[in-house]
C-alpha cells in the first residue's frame, strides 16, 4: 500500500509487522466462542486463540520512497487487511483445500482437502 511519505521508519515498521502479525494470528488461531444458541459466551482470553510475540515469525519490512511526493498516509491496517487471504491463498495452493472462514488451522485444512 502506499503510505505516502515515511516520517518515522521504525514506528512505520512495528505497525506494519504489528498488523501482520495480528491478522495472522487472526487467520490461524483464533476463534469467537459461541453457545448453543449461536451467540457469543463470555470467553476467558485463553479461550480466544491468538498469539504472543514470541509466536512470531521473523518479518522483513521494507519501505519505500513515493514516487508521486504525496505527504504522510498511513500504515495502521494494512497488514492485518491482507493476512487472512494470503494465508488462504498459500494453503488452496499447497493443498487445493478452500477455506473461507477462519481459523484456518490444521484441523480445518485436513476437513477441505479434496
Amino acid at each position: 500500500t502506499d503510505a505516502g511519505e515515511v516520517v518515522h521508519t521504525g514506528l512505520a515498521r512495528i505497525q506494519v509487522e504489528g498488523g501482520v502479525l495480528m491478522g495472522l494470528a487472526s487467520a490461524l488461531t483464533e476463534r469467537s466462542p459461541l453457545d448453543e444458541r449461536g451467540l457469543p459466551r463470555p470467553a476467558d482470553l485463553r479461550d480466544l486463540g491468538g498469539w504472543s510475540s514470541a509466536d512470531a515469525p521473523r518479518q522483513e519490512t521494507l519501505l519505500l520512497r513515493p514516487q508521486h511526493g504525496a505527504g504522510p498516509a498511513g500504515l495502521g491496517e494494512v497488514g492485518g487487511i491482507v493476512a487472512a487471504p494470503a494465508v488462504a491463498q498459500a494453503i488452496e495452493a499447497a493443498t487445493a483445500a478452500i477455506l473461507e472462514r477462519t481459523p484456518m488451522g490444521p484441523e480445518a485444512v485436513l476437513r477441505a482437502i479434496p
